[in-house]
């Protein structure tokens, strides 16, 4: 197997999509009685479920996972920094700026700043993101990340 193509990702991502979506569904088969001799009917939008190969999803989530990591490599680690550079200037910005009073300028970067750091930076390095990449092992690791003080 090779690199998917974009038509196999989009595909895979819209099943992942229906998988959900479907989860959600007032039209649920959750509560039927499991002593009951028929089967639940599906929802009309849920009758994909019937024919999901879930093996071969779980397959291609793998292989797509595997590929994914072993492409990682110093771009991953100078668009991290690009990030960190960014979110430095919004926090930057939007503390200059909270002396003029309640302003949209101050509000977007301080909220920037925090929604950047939480879903940009913290997220992908506490799932270990950038383990086995970023030079610096103390900082960039799941397990040291975020551990101590500004000075340790």
């Amino acid at each position: 197997t090779g690199v998917p193509t974009p038509s196999r990702l989009i595909e895979l991502n819209l099943s992942l999509q229906a998988a959900i979506y479907s989860s959600l569904s007032y039209s649920s088969i959750m509560c039927v009685n499991p002593n009951s001799a028929s089967e639940p009917k599906l929802a009309k939008h849920d009758q994909w479920v019937k024919s999901f190969d879930l093996d071969a999803f779980t397959v291609d989530m793998k292989n797509l996972g595997d590929e994914l990591e072993k492409n990682q490599g110093p771009a991953d680690v100078r668009h991290l920094n690009k990030m960190i550079m960014w979110s430095n200037a919004c926090a930057l910005v939007g503390t200059l700026t909270m002396g003029f009073g309640v302003n949209i300028v101050a509000i977007c970067a301080l909220s920037t700043f925090t929604f950047s750091r939480w879903t940009m930076i913290a997220h992908h390095t506490c799932h270990g993101g950038y383990d086995k990449i970023h030079p610096n092992k103390n900082r960039w690791n799941r397990f040291k990340f975020a551990i101590g003080s500004l000075w340790n």
